[in-house]
């Protein structure tokens, strides 16, 4: 089985970061697949809203089971262990979600925030280390995952190196436009 698309973006502003993420929900809603968001309360809150607006009736996807949402700090703490992802135990909380909405009509996409937890405590290495877990579980599951992280979180150039490594654990590496610190992390950890 072919693994789908895993990009990551990073992201200045959480403004742009709700609107990148709307949009690639309500892509996933209406390319007639489904849709899992792993994201904190306050970025759910900030996306949820914009879906509204869009026309987007979030209840109604939630309540057929076209879209999941769950918290990324309550999520990461079941199947973390000394400070990393376990995987058995991200198979048991994560991967058996993942494999029974990919079950379902439709290409399953994913957005996740769980490793943008890590990075925000310094668990550089957890998060990386959770990239490559998802790319395990891709190579057995049809979905497409979109990762986000917050810029800011890698502004100390000694994270430089842990950013290539995260980078270079995805099929593509984004920014947007309008983000300043953004692509100027990614072109430096290029270099580390």
């Amino acid at each position: 089985m072919s693994q789908g698309n895993h990009s990551v973006q990073l992201f200045d502003s959480v403004e742009i970061r709700a609107k990148r993420i709307a949009a690639y929900v309500r892509e996933g809603l209406e390319s007639g697949g489904n849709v899992l968001v792993v994201a904190t309360p306050a970025n759910w809150q900030l996306v949820s809203a914009l879906l509204e607006f869009d026309g987007i009736a979030v209840n109604d996807a939630q309540t057929s089971r076209r879209l999941t949402v769950l918290d990324a700090a309550r999520t990461l703490a079941q199947f973390m262990n000394a400070g990393m992802p376990d995987r058995d135990k991200l198979e048991a909380v994560v991967g058996t979600l993942v494999s029974r909405l990919a079950e379902q009509p439709g290409r399953l996409h994913i957005y996740g925030e769980m490793v943008d937890v890590l990075a925000e405590s310094g668990n550089f290495r957890g998060a990386h280390r959770l990239e490559e877990l998802w790319n395990g579980l891709a190579s057995r599951v049809p979905f497409d995952l979109f990762c986000g992280y917050t810029a800011g979180h890698f502004g100390d150039e000694k994270s430089a190196a842990a950013l290539n490594a995260i980078c270079d654990a995805h099929t593509s590496v984004h920014s947007h436009e309008h983000d300043l610190l953004a692509p100027f992390l990614i072109e430096r950890s290029k270099t580390a």
